[in-house]
C-alpha cells in the first residue's frame, strides 16, 4: 500500500492472459494510471518447447524436466554454480529456448524500454534511499524542460516508472541481466518450477 500514490507512467505486459488481467488490475487500483496495458510479445514466459508443455499438462514432471533440460537430475536442489546448472543454462529445447536466450530477449526489452522512457542524469541530480529502494530525483533544467512533455514524464519531475508485468522465469532473467549488466559473470539465483506454474498456451 506505501506505493499506491506512486505515479506509474507506463505498463507493459506479457501477452498472455493471466499477466495481461494483472496488469489491467494493478493499473486499475493506481491512483495516477496510464492510458492503456501495453502488451509485448517478446515479454512471454521462457518457451520450453512443445515436448515440455505436453509432458507437463500430463503429470509426468519428470519427462518435462527432461524435455527442457536434457538431463534427468535436477541441478537445482544444489549449488547454482553446479556444473549442470551451466548445462541447463544453453540447452535449447526442441522448439523452445535456452535460458541463455531468454535473457537476451530480457535484455533486448530492457534497452528497447530504456530508449522510450530514460532520462539522462545529471551530477546535480539527488539520489535517495530507502528500504533498499533508489529514487533518483531530478533537478531540471531549461534543456531537460523542453523535452520532458515528449518523454511523458509524470508531472513531479521524477524518473518514469515503468513497470512491467511477466512471468517467473523471464522476469528472473531480467532481473538477473539487471544484476550484472556490464559484467561477463552470470549469477543464476534459485528458482522452484514446481511452485511457479508453466506457460504453455
Amino acid at each position: 500500500m506505501e506505493w499506491k500514490d506512486v505515479p506509474i507512467d507506463a505498463i507493459y505486459s506479457s501477452d498472455k492472459v493471466r499477466a495481461y488481467e494483472t496488469a489491467k488490475a494493478i493499473a486499475s487500483g493506481a491512483s495516477d494510471p496510464p492510458k492503456e496495458v501495453i502488451q509485448r510479445g517478446w515479454l512471454t514466459e521462457k518457451d520450453h518447447g512443445p515436448k515440455a508443455a505436453k509432458y507437463r499438462l500430463e503429470g509426468n514432471d519428470d519427462a518435462a524436466y527432461y524435455a527442457r533440460t536434457g538431463i534427468w537430475c535436477d541441478p537445482y536442489s544444489g549449488s547454482s554454480s553446479d556444473d549442470s546448472a551451466g548445462q541447463i543454462r544453453f540447452f535449447v529445447p526442441e522448439g523452445g529456448e535456452s535460458e541463455h536466450d531468454a535473457a537476451h530477449r530480457a535484455q533486448a526489452e530492457i534497452l528497447s524500454l530504456l530508449l522510450k522512457h530514460g532520462v539522462p542524469l545529471t551530477e546535480e541530480d539527488k539520489v535517495t534511499e530507502w528500504d533498499n529502494v533508489v529514487e533518483v530525483e531530478y533537478q531540471w533544467d531549461d534543456y531537460n524542460k523542453e523535452w520532458k512533455a515528449d518523454l511523458g514524464l509524470n508531472d513531479t519531475g521524477k524518473i518514469p516508472h515503468v513497470m512491467i508485468v511477466s512471468h517467473n522465469l523471464f522476469l528472473t532473467e531480467l532481473y538477473e541481466s539487471l544484476c550484472y549488466w556490464n559484467s561477463s559473470e552470470h549469477v543464476q539465483t534459485g528458482t522452484e518450477y514446481k511452485n511457479t506454474g508453466w506457460c504453455v498456451g
